[in-house]
C-alpha cells in the first residue's frame, strides 16, 4: 500500500472512526470514576513513521524509563523499524505491524489491540503527528492515561486525556520530551543517547568493507542521495551529486554509496554518469540497518540528504554534512557541533510539515534544492573537514583545484 493511499485512509476513514469513538468517550466520562495517579507499572510508547523519527524518540524514551525505572517500557512501530529498534537497549518490548500487504496490517492492527487490552497497559505516549490511527489504537487499547500532541488545524476529538501542542518553532526531540513531560516546562530532558556499536558489529562492518575492497588503511566517506519513499522532493538534485562527488575523486578516499533496495536503480544511474569509478564502492541494497549502523561507525563522514541515515549517523557520533530544503533543519536537523547543515531558507520553504501529513506541494520545482550549489558545497566541506580532505602520498602536495 502506497504512503499517499495511507494517508487518504486516516484522514477520511479515520475521521469516521474518531467520530464514533469520541461519541463512545463521552458517553464513558460520565459514568467514569476518579483518576489512578499512581505510578505506572506498564507504558507504551508509540512512534510508526520514519526511521529518523523513530531514533529521535529515544532521549523521550529514556526520561520515561528514569522517571519510572520500575515500569515496563513498550514501544509500537511499523515492522520496517526492527532493526532499528534492536540498537537501543531502553526498551523491554517491541511491538510491531506490517504495512503492507493491507490484510496484513489489519490483522496485526486488530492483534495488538487486542494484546495490550490483555497487557492493561498503564499510560500511553503517543509521539506520531497529528495521526487519527494511533489515536484509534490507543484508545481502543483500553488504556486509561493517553497523552499525544493536539492542534486546533488537525481534529482527532478529545480521545486523548492530556494533549500537548506540538510547537513547530522547537527541534522535534524537544517536541517529544515536551509530550513525555506532559507538557510541562523545566523537567528533566536527556540528550541524544548515542548508539554503543558492539565490537562483534565493528568487525562485521569491516569484514564487509573489506569484501567490497575497502582497507582498513582507506579513508571512508559514505554517500545518500536518497531521501526514502516519504518525499522525493528532499533530495538533492543527483546532476549535482555528480559535480559534487567528480570533484571529492580527486581526494585518496573510498566513497560508499548507500540506500534501500528500491535506491538501487536511482543510484546506480547516478554511478554511470561519474567520471571516476575505483573509489566508488556501491552498497546500496546490500546492507540491513545493524549493518549500516556498522559500516557509519567506520567511516568518517556521511554527506545525506534529510533522511533516516542522517539521525542515524548523528546518535552513533558520526560527522554529517545534510541538505535541507521542502524540511527545516530547525525541527530535523543533526546536533550542533562537528555536523554542516545546507540550507537556503526560501520563502517557500519548510513546506512538508506534520500539519499536512508531511505531503510536499511543490511549486517551485524544488528551487530550494537546487539553489544549494555544488561548488559551494564542495568548497565548504572540504575548508570544514581538512583532516578528511587532504593530500596523502599517493596524491600530489598542492591541494586540488577547485
Amino acid at each position: 500500500m502506497k504512503i499517499k493511499y495511507i494517508k487518504m485512509i486516516d484522514r477520511h476513514i479515520g475521521w469516521v472512526i474518531c467520530v464514533m469513538l469520541n461519541l463512545h468517550y463521552r458517553l464513558i466520562r460520565l459514568l467514569s470514576v476518579a483518576k489512578d495517579e499512581s505510578a505506572p507499572k506498564k507504558i507504551l510508547i508509540i512512534k510508526f513513521f520514519g526511521m529518523g523519527s523513530v531514533i529521535l524518540t529515544q532521549p523521550a524514551v529514556a526520561v520515561v524509563k528514569g522517571r519510572y525505572p520500575l515500569a515496563k517500557i513498550y514501544f509500537l512501530t511499523f515492522s520496517n523499524n526492527k532493526d532499528i529498534l534492536t540498537l537501543f537497549g531502553i526498551i523491554d518490548y517491541k511491538l510491531y505491524v506490517n504495512l503492507r500487504p493491507l490484510h496484513k496490517f489489519i490483522i496485526d492492527t486488530l492483534r495488538i489491540i487486542i494484546y495490550l487490552r490483555k497487557e492493561r497497559i498503564d499510560i500511553v505516549f503517543d509521539l506520531e503527528f497529528f495521526s487519527r490511527f494511533t489515536s484509534i489504537v490507543a484508545y481502543l487499547s483500553g488504556v486509561k492515561r493517553r497523552i499525544e500532541f493536539y492542534s486546533e488545524v488537525f481534529w482527532r476529538g478529545d480521545l486523548y486525556t492530556c494533549g500537548v501542542k506540538f510547537n513547530p518553532y522547537f527541534h522535534v526531540r524537544k517536541n517529544f520530551l515536551r509530550l513525555v513531560n506532559e507538557g510541562r516546562y523545566g523537567l528533566c530532558e536527556a540528550g541524544m543517547p548515542v548508539i554503543k556499536i558492539s565490537h562483534e558489529l565493528r568487525q562485521h562492518a569491516r569484514k564487509i568493507l573489506m569484501k567490497h575492497g575497502v582497507s582498513e588503511d582507506d579513508t571512508r566517506v559514505c554517500i545518500n542521495i536518497n531521501a526514502g519513499e516519504l518525499a522525493a522532493e528532499r533530495r538533492w538534485p543527483a546532476s549535482y551529486f555528480v559535480v559534487l562527488i567528480n570533484k571529492l575523486s580527486a581526494y585518496h578516499i573510498k566513497y560508499l554509496m548507500i540506500g534501500a533496495k528500491y535506491d538501487m536503480i536511482y543510484v546506480d544511474d547516478l554511478i554511470s554518469l561519474l567520471e571516476h569509478h575505483s573509489n566508488i564502492i556501491n552498497l546500496t541494497g546490500r546492507l540491513n540497518v545493524i549493518e549500516l549502523a556498522g559500516v557509519l561507525h567506520e567511516s568518517s563522514l556521511l554527506i545525506t540528504n534529510d533522511s533516516g541515515p542522517l539521525h542515524l549517523a548523528d546518535a552513533i557520533g558520526t560527522p554529517v554534512v545534510a541538505f535541507f530544503g521542502p524540511e527545516t533543519p530547525v525541527l530535523y536537523g543533526p546536533k550542533d557541533g562537528h555536523n554542516l547543515v545546507f540550507y537556503k531558507n526560501a520563502m517557500c520553504s519548510p513546506c512538508l510539515n506534520v500539519l499536512n501529513a508531511k505531503t510536499v506541494i511543490c511549486t517551485t520545482d524544488a528551487q530550494c534544492m537546487r539553489d544549494i550549489k555544488p561548488d559551494d558545497v564542495y568548497k565548504t566541506i572540504v575548508d570544514r573537514y581538512r583532516p578528511i580532505f587532504m593530500p596523502t602520498k599517493d596524491r600530489p602536495n598542492e591541494s586540488p583545484a577547485t
